[in-house]
């Protein structure tokens, strides 16, 4: 009896953690400042300050905080997209988070 209470809630669980995810992807793709292709200046750890090309993006959250995120492969000295990977990100602000 408890066995498939737990199992049931871990399905509700694991369903909702998929639905959330989804909305996700859908807020940033509808919403992000970057868009895949973009080169912007790396801002987050390692590479910072080193030109990048978006190739990922979406919205993070930690600890109530929530931003804008992309990672990309780093452009080398000699101009070639290199295997490198910076991070950029910056706060979502004016927008409802909730």
């Amino acid at each position: 009896m408890y066995q498939e209470k737990i199992k049931a809630i871990s399905n509700n669980i694991s369903q909702l953690e998929k639905e959330r995810e989804l909305v996700l992807k859908e807020w940033a793709e509808k919403h992000h400042p970057l868009k895949i292709g973009d080169k912007v200046i790396a801002n987050g750890c390692g590479y910072a300050g080193e030109k990048m090309i978006v190739d990922h993006i979406y919205v993070s959250e930690r600890w109530s905080n929530w931003s804008w995120r992309a990672f990309g492969n780093v452009i080398n000295k000699n101009g070639k997209v290199g295997a490198r990977r910076g991070e950029w990100s910056c706060p979502v602000e004016g927008e409802d988070k909730t």
